[in-house]
């Protein structure tokens, strides 16, 4: 059976970390294995320097579809969220970098209001020591997508998973069942208007 164990929180102004870990057991996910997961961890963010990047909720209408950023290497189409079908229809800049496939274009417009965000998430397998990272962007400012935003999201936060020093703790044995899959770590910074004031919400899942 596979056990997913969510930890979540949200605060205005300040540092919200939440982790998501998987094993295929009932009660692999123990107080003990979480507290190892954690000390495992090293994680650092310092967003708050990219506010540049990013628009408060109330910004007005985006004028600047011109300058976004419109280019992929990917080799499928669906390696790309899909981008707006055109410049009246484009609400913002939004950049994706999944492993090495990156997508800059222009976002289309969405069913319901969404704030600019950026958004770092790796997930880590245990089976090789393997880890995906994504690395997400969407914005309302000239030519915020640029693909030397990826750079600077990237220099702005850490997210290491040491698996010598998990694997090296105590750690219920393979016969047991316990066997932990993998850990979804994401970094997520919204900046959303309320009143006169935008409130900045850092997660981390």
């Amino acid at each position: 059976m596979s056990v997913e164990h969510r930890a979540r929180g949200y605060a205005m102004q300040q540092d919200i970390h939440t982790l998501i870990f998987a094993c295929n057991t009932d009660g692999c996910n123990n107080v003990t294995t979480l507290k190892r997961i954690i000390n495992a961890l090293t994680l650092t963010e310092n967003l708050n320097e990219l506010e540049s990047l990013l628009a408060p909720g109330s910004y007005p209408s985006f004028t600047e579809q011109k300058s976004c950023l419109n280019i992929s290497n990917a080799t499928t189409t669906n390696q790309c969220t899909p981008g707006a079908s055109s410049m009246s229809n484009c609400v913002g800049c939004q950049i994706q970098m999944k492993s090495n496939i990156f997508c800059a274009q222009c976002a289309p417009r969405f069913s319901i209001r969404i704030d600019d965000y950026m958004l770092r998430s790796k997930i880590f397998f245990f089976d090789n020591r393997t880890q995906i990272e994504n690395i997400e962007l969407f914005c309302r400012v000239k030519g915020c997508n640029a693909l030397s935003s990826i750079d600077k999201i990237r220099q702005a936060s850490t997210l290491e998973f040491n698996f010598d020093k998990f694997f090296n703790g105590t750690f219920p044995s393979s016969s047991s069942g316990h066997v932990l899959q993998t850990i979804n770590i994401y970094l997520i910074m919204f900046i959303i208007i309320i009143g006169q004031r935008f409130h900045r919400y850092n997660s981390i899942i």
